[in-house]
């Protein structure tokens, strides 16, 4: 009973002595007010820049920016497709069939797809006309005219005299399954067997936002009739004219009037025109062989063809991230560095103090307190240091980041992620310096007596 008895005793004692070694240290945090706020405003003030940093950069999303510039890991065009002087050619002569017969059989090779497109005079219905003439407006139109005259006057042009054209594509594979995604269809649905019968077009609307409804579109209505090239057809749905797909010269030789778009399933593009040449190819190949086929591209158009026009993926990522490096780095490097001025100040400080109070702590021990309780205690100190510090930090980063980073990265090419990565990296570092710091000041105070540490001035 003795024993253990004695034994609560001393557990009792000693929590006594840890509680009691714990509220001098807070004490001591209030002794110099002023420093001990700067110490804290100082390193946190580093540490919830280093998140926002962090937290911007993060919510880029390189997927959205590659999808507004290509579809495709690999996107091979007709020479002709790029020239917009003198116009793009049916009958190019770059997408032969030997390079689409190897390009398609590279080994990794997911998807393929494959565009044509050719242009024809058409007659403006009734509809059409009436919806175009409704979605610009007077004012609209007078907008445009200060930047695109020829535009403007194009579609006030084919409202008098309804004569436009009609750029027909043809499409299968990677193309058409990406510009009828949900986020792309403006108007209607699309359902693949029915369209793939050849009896549906889609026509392609304005380059206006894609994830707004519209009730109105300068184009055909979705269930309304057109006749293309002498032959009917139902519109299904109006997609979004997504760049990576529609972009490329008019055809050769064309009038200067308004032309409107419309997609055709590639069987029945090619049994209208089966003299037309491919315009694009898309091609998606597997991680595993992104780099060989990137090998075998460079290659082909280093020694057999320099004017085919090649849009990679790979390329354009690492173009981007080439480009965007030097801000990045500059953004991460000054925020780090306002951290590790932080970190030193807190190590200052912390060093400062010690070092200016080894006469008091000489008078405190001199009355019975031990070596170990004073260095426990210079840890406690330490350990509130920190503790208060990523708190503040903490609450700071959460609110700064959750609020003012996600709306400064709302759209565009970004997908803000909620994260403090940087605080979870830098927090066991504060801890070890809470802890490390103290325990080496002491190490280095009991170098010298009590006894002449209580003679100093």
């Amino acid at each position: 009973m003795s024993d253990a008895s004695g034994n609560g005793k001393k557990k009792t004692r000693h929590s006594t002595k840890g509680a009691s070694l714990a509220g001098m240290a807070w004490a001591n945090l209030g002794r110099n007010k002023k420093r001990t706020v700067t110490v804290i405003c100082s390193l946190t003030l580093g540490l919830v820049l280093l998140s926002c940093f962090y937290a911007k950069n993060a919510a880029f999303d390189m997927e959205k920016y590659l999808a507004d510039l290509t579809v495709a890991d690999f996107e091979l065009s007709d020479a002709t497709n790029e020239d917009y002087v003198g116009g793009y050619d049916p009958q190019g002569t770059t997408l032969n069939a030997e390079l689409t017969e190897q390009m398609e059989n590279q080994e990794g090779t997911e998807a393929v797809g494959h565009l044509y497109s050719k242009r024809t005079d058409w007659i403006l219905d009734d509809e059409t006309a009436q919806n175009i003439d409704n979605f610009y407006t007077e004012d609209m139109l007078k907008d445009w005219a200060t930047y695109d005259p020829a535009g403007a006057e194009e579609v006030t042009a084919a409202l008098q005299d309804r004569q436009a054209g009609a750029v027909l594509y043809g499409m299968d594979g990677i193309p058409l399954d990406t510009i009828t995604q949900q986020q792309y269809l403006m108007q209607g649905e699309f359902d693949a067997d029915a369209f793939s019968g050849g009896d549906y077009v889609l026509a392609v609307g304005p380059s206006a936002d894609p994830d707004q409804k519209y009730s109105l579109l300068p184009a055909p209505s979705v269930g309304s009739q057109v006749t293309l090239d002498g032959k009917s057809y139902t519109v299904m749905a109006v997609v979004y004219p997504l760049t990576p797909v529609m972009e490329g010269a008019s055809e050769k030789g064309a009038p200067q009037v308004l032309e409107l778009s419309f997609i055709l399933p590639l069987d029945t593009f090619q049994d209208l025109y089966p003299d037309v040449s491919m315009r694009k190819l898309f091609v998606n190949v597997d991680d595993a062989h992104l780099g060989q086929t990137q090998e075998w591209l460079e290659e082909y158009t280093g020694t057999v063809d320099t004017s085919l026009p090649v849009t990679s993926r790979q390329t354009m990522a690492e173009q981007y991230e080439a480009e965007t490096r030097s801000s990045a780095v500059m953004g991460n490097a000054v925020s780090i560095i306002i951290a590790l001025v932080g970190i030193l100040n807190f190590v200052n400080s912390m060093i400062t103090a010690i070092v200016s109070r080894r006469r008091e702590f000489a008078m405190i021990q001199s009355v019975g307190m031990t070596k170990k309780q004073l260095c426990r205690m210079l840890v406690y100190e330490g350990l509130y240091y920190a503790g208060i510090t990523l708190a503040v930090s903490y609450a700071v980063s959460a609110l700064a980041v959750g609020v003012v980073i996600r709306a400064m990265v709302a759209g565009g090419f970004t997908t803000f992620h909620f994260t403090l990565l940087p605080l979870g990296i830098c927090t066991p570092v504060l801890l070890i310096f809470s802890v490390l710091i103290p325990f080496l000041c002491f190490k280095n105070l009991e170098k010298q007596s009590i006894v002449e540490r209580l003679r100093m001035e």
